[in-house]
This record gives structure tokens, C-alpha cells and sequence, in this order.
């Protein structure tokens, strides 16, 4: 059966997590701009796109943990 996740072995370390920090950035500065601009709309999407920010950190983070525990390396 072929794994599904394939994100991991098509990107290095190195790239998916500046993705997810530039997501995160991204995400920041819609929720200042949708505070100080009075767009609650913008500041709607910049709170949604930090919430998946954060869950896809955290994934990467438990998964980092668990491969730790076994005793391989990532």
C-alpha cells in the first residue's frame, strides 16, 4: 500500500518548515491589518490561517518527538 503522507519525502526539512513559518507570518500580519484597517474579514482569515499554522507546527513537532523516542533521526 502506498504511503499517503508523501509531503515529508518530497521536501527537506529545511523547506517545509519555512513554509510553515512564512504561513505563520503571513497569517500575523492579516490579523494587524484586519485590526488596525476595521476588516473583520481579513482579520477572520489571518486568525483561521495562524490556527492551521499552529496545528501544522505542532504536528511536525509530535512527529519529531516520536521519531526521537525511537531512536531515528529528523
Amino acid at each position: 500500500m502506498r504511503n499517503l503522507n508523501t509531503t515529508e519525502k518530497r521536501y527537506s526539512s529545511g523547506t517545509v518548515r519555512s513554509l510553515h513559518l512564512l504561513f505563520a507570518a503571513a497569517s500575523a500580519a492579516a490579523i494587524a491589518y484586519g485590526m488596525f484597517a476595521k476588516d473583520d474579514t481579513v482579520f477572520l482569515a489571518g486568525i483561521a490561517g495562524a490556527i492551521a499554522s499552529y496545528l501544522a507546527i505542532r504536528k511536525r513537532i509530535k512527529e519529531s518527538l516520536l521519531r526521537r523516542e525511537k531512536g531515528e533521526r529528523g
